[in-house]
């Protein structure tokens, strides 16, 4: 299963720690269900990403007044639409549905799991919350789709429609990515494309992820490859550079809190004045690129910091 750092690198900032370590610790659950295949992780994730808004909530941000006697869901009575809102990594919507994964999660070895029906809102909560994901998938039948990198069925079966596909797709690329071992920075997938003997233009279209699928395909179950090391570096953006070191433990209360602060409040501050008053490019505003540069810019200034401390600081 990937890392908590990985599923961040792929969400952005923004992603809820808690649901990140819970996704990044579900390993033996999603292996229990035949999802740890990587080339199904990454259509599953991507899913459950694009549904929870990468990762942020496992509670939909609507009332659920929408759904307010809508008999397709189940919703007969009076407050069903608020009661049964989206719960869950994919947003179980509507009375029937929250009934149906209380059965399914009973007579597949989860019988003391709550009824959904009863309390609605502990599908919110994990372990459920994941378990809720793998449920609607099993009972779809989307691991067929996936075996075959059908991305648009997926997202019809989850959908009902093709609400938020592109967004769906570019975050499949990007687990695929990260599964396979590449670095997601600038130009990433134009590095893929080259070393898979694409043509090489960065933009992840049908044959690039056809590409990806088979490529996931031929990989062990929970297995992320390694970093793939670059032959070509004729050119800097194509580069894959390193992840980080972690800051390395010291005494020195000077390194450690110098590299802190200005990294970690300074460095986002001075990036959005920056990109506001036109002293930096746009790109800089990508929370992506701002979060990169951060961790950067601390790891460098605790590392500095240790080094011009007073021996006295010990």
């Amino acid at each position: 299963m990937l890392t908590e750092a990985q599923l961040r690198a792929v969400v952005g900032r923004r992603a809820s720690a808690a649901i990140l370590r819970k996704v990044a610790a579900s390993g033996d659950i999603l292996a229990r269900f035949d999802l740890a295949r990587s080339h199904r992780l990454a259509q599953f994730l991507a899913q459950i990403a694009y549904e929870s808004a990468r990762f942020r909530t496992t509670t939909e941000y609507a009332s659920g007044a929408a759904y307010e006697g809508r008999e397709d869901l189940g919703n007969t009575e009076k407050g069903d639409g608020v009661r049964f809102k989206g719960h869950g990594l994919i947003q179980t919507t509507g009375r029937y549905n929250h009934r149906r994964q209380t059965a399914w999660l009973r007579a597949n070895g989860f019988p003391g799991c709550p009824d959904f029906e009863v309390e609605p809102d502990k599908a919110s909560d994990f372990p459920w919350a994941l378990l809720g994901a793998v449920w609607y998938w099993q009972s779809r039948g989307l691991s067929a789709y996936a075996d075959r990198g059908d991305i648009e069925m997926i997202t019809r079966r989850i959908n009902g429609g093709l609400n938020g596909y592109q967004d769906r797709i570019d975050l499949y690329v990007r687990f695929a990515l990260v599964i396979l071992g590449y670095e997601l920075t600038k130009g990433a997938i134009k590095r893929f494309q080259q070393a898979a003997g694409l043509v090489a233009d960065d933009i992840a279209g049908p044959k690039t992820r056809a590409e990806l699928h088979r490529q996931l395909e031929a990989l062990p179950p929970l297995m992320a490859a390694e970093p793939v090391q670059e032959t070509d570096m004729s050119a800097a953006k194509d580069i894959i550079y390193p992840k980080p070191s972690p800051v390395r433990q010291t005494s020195k209360a000077h390194g450690a809190a110098g590299g802190g602060i200005f990294g970690t409040v300074l460095t986002p501050m001075l990036i959005g004045l920056g990109v506001k008053f036109g002293l930096l490019p746009a790109a800089f505003g990508d929370p992506d690129v701002q979060q990169t540069l951060t961790v950067v810019v601390t790891a460098l200034s605790a590392w500095i910091g240790t080094y011009i401390a007073p021996k006295n600081a010990e």
